[in-house]
């Protein structure tokens, strides 16, 4: 499990961890989803993302138990269902598994994946790419045929001489949204040094889960990051989960379409239209309800909307209690971060930015 755990997450970049799921004397795997701070069962994953999990695992027990022989990987067109960025994540991973002394080959009729891994491969002497046609002499593959050009991987801007606030623009850096888990915010907002903030996000590191997996907890070695930042980094996430959770106390959790898949309120024939209206009424349940009461999505049944408000109101998507007063906020952020504060990892200012972006009213913390 240790093995497979270790390798999706350098496949997802710090997105999943494995987990283990017994119930009834059974096992099962299932991903837990750093972002969202939430675990999943296989059945709800995309189909890219179940094609991690499952690599990670076979490669993961194949890796524990080879008696001591490291036999080929073998994969057949496992591209075919990862956008781009998780398609260089995989690549990635699998170059990692073949510098490991463990043969990869991959087989795949699809020229747009023989660009990607061309453009991956391109200074490694170690790899090869094989026109079968080629070598069976097929008429419709001569010799001259010619490869597609490579797709390099996606490169982030650097920052130059700009400012923080300036590569945030060029970033095109999206606000906390404290509707969203934490673990979504985009960690531009926990760093000040953009040459830093460049390094992680050109290993695909973006968000607040993927940085704490990959950079806390995993401790990955990246130029110019000290014991100093992993600390800060820890102390903002948590001050980032903090605030989030206070504002959130009296609007209840959003609801996005994995929690309509798990209410079993929502048949696969209405699940793609009412994940659409969740998001169009920014994932609040009460709006959704209404919105679905107001015949927003056609041949729903009135049954259903009652089925999803008792699934709602049974799981913490409504509540019954009032916001938090931006002081109550403030002060629970606060305490959650007290001990970081009295170890100076964390300054006042920087508390004062967050609770801004979160839209709380401004609090004298500078004086702290």
């Amino acid at each position: 499990l240790t093995k497979s755990n270790n390798l999706l997450s350098r496949i997802t970049r710090g997105r999943y961890e494995l987990r283990l799921k017994t119930s009834d004397g059974s096992s099962s795997f299932c991903a837990h989803d750093t972002t969202e701070n939430r675990t999943k069962p296989l059945d709800v994953l995309s189909g890219g993302e179940r094609v991690q999990v499952l690599l990670a695992v076979r490669v993961g027990f194949l890796q524990a138990d080879n008696a001591g022989v490291a036999c080929p990987l073998i994969l057949d067109e496992t591209l075919g269902t990862s956008d781009d960025d998780r398609a260089a994540a995989l690549i990635d991973a699998l170059t990692e598994i073949a510098r490991d002394s463990r043969q990869v080959i991959y087989f795949t009729a699809q020229l747009d994946e023989v660009a990607k891994w061309r453009g991956h491969l391109e200074n490694d002497p170690a790899s090869r790419i094989i026109g079968l046609g080629n070598v069976r002499k097929l008429a419709a593959h001569s010799a001259s045929a010619e490869l597609p050009e490579p797709i390099p991987p996606r490169e982030i801007p650097e920052p130059g001489d700009l400012s923080h606030a300036a590569y945030g623009k060029l970033l095109q850096v999206p606000r906390i949204n404290p509707r969203e888990p934490a673990g979504r915010a985009h960690i531009w907002h926990l760093f000040e040094e953009p040459d830093l903030l460049h390094q992680l996000l050109s290993r695909r590191i973006s968000t607040l889960g993927p940085l704490t997996q990959e950079v806390v907890k995993r401790k990955l070695i990246v130029p110019g990051l000290t014991d100093e930042h992993r600390d800060r980094i820890r102390a903002r996430v948590e001050a980032t989960s903090a605030a989030v959770e206070a504002w959130g106390v009296g609007r209840g959790k959003p609801v996005y379409r994995t929690d309509l898949d798990i209410s079993g309120a929502v048949s696969d024939n209405f699940i793609d239209d009412v994940a659409d209206l969740a998001r169009q009424v920014d994932h609040d349940a009460d709006r959704l309800l209404d919105a679905l009461e107001d015949k927003r999505v056609k041949r729903w049944r009135s049954s259903s909307t009652e089925e999803l408000r008792s699934f709602f109101n049974n799981n913490g998507y409504r509540s019954e209690e009032l916001p938090l007063s931006a002081d109550d906020a403030f002060r629970r952020v606060l305490n959650a971060v007290e001990p970081s504060l009295h170890a100076y990892v964390m300054d006042g200012r920087w508390l004062d930015r967050l609770i801004a972006l979160l839209g709380f009213e401004e609090s004298p913390t500078a004086s702290r």
